[in-house]
């Protein structure tokens, strides 16, 4: 009997012994694989609260005389001119994110959140020029919050508004411009795109979708800032 296990645990140490490094790593590169393809490793997409892409007509929208749906290249768009508004019907989110594909053709655009049509409360922040700034409004009274240069090219651009709770985000094209609380929040509200005198601006693929508190932004160390 003493005789088999030795053999057995000879035999175990030969087959350790001949399997590679290379072999060991391979195993193991499989394993973490499979691992990082489980549903529970994967992080989960927000919830859509409101999308529109412009291809079936305005009918979410309250416009002014000055934005209209226009083709652009195959692809309708909502394009907006002069000081004229766009407003999305019907809503009134809390802690959401806005996300919007714009292509400045000249001046100065307001994207608006927390909006209220009936006193006139928003956050707008503008693009326009080398500069990108967030405003808030509280019935007739506004205030400047931050302003910081941006330095956008010619095409189309990613503009993310993030608000939770107070907080304010805002990113252009992936990098984090700004970080904001608000020490007499804004809590809940539309969107709505306001084009100021002399403004040509091209919009597309407007997304809302819920946020919480872990995908906000706390610390302005995470700014990005242009050279």
């Amino acid at each position: 009997m003493k005789k088999t296990a030795a053999a057995l645990l000879l035999l175990c140490l030969f087959a350790l012994a001949s399997c590679s490094p290379a072999t060991v790593q391979t195993q193991t590169a499989a394993v973490q694989s499979a691992s990082a393809d489980t549903p529970s490793a994967q992080k989960t997409p927000a919830p859509v609260l409101f999308s529109d892409d412009f291809e079936n007509g305005l009918s979410s929208w309250n416009v002014e005389d000055g934005f209209a749906a226009v083709d652009d290249g195959g692809n309708t768009v909502l394009e907006g001119t002069g000081h004229k508004w766009a407003r999305q019907e019907g809503g009134d989110f809390e802690n959401f994110a806005l996300s919007v594909r714009f292509r400045q053709i000249s001046g100065t655009m307001h994207f608006n959140c927390m909006t209220d049509n009936q006193t006139g409360d928003r956050y707008f922040i503008g693009v326009g020029g080398q500069d990108l700034y967030l405003n808030k409004q509280r019935g007739s009274e506004m205030s400047d919050v931050i302003q910081t240069p941006i330095n956008l090219g010619e095409g189309w651009h990613t503009i993310e508004i993030k608000c939770f709770s107070g907080l304010l985000n805002v990113s252009v094209d992936g990098a984090l411009y700004m970080v904001y609380r608000d020490a007499d929040p804004l809590l809940s509200g539309g969107i709505a795109f306001e084009v100021l005198e002399d403004s040509d601006f091209m919009l597309d693929d407007v997304m809302v979708t819920e946020t919480a508190e872990q995908d906000m932004e706390t610390s302005e160390t995470a700014l990005h800032i242009e050279s």
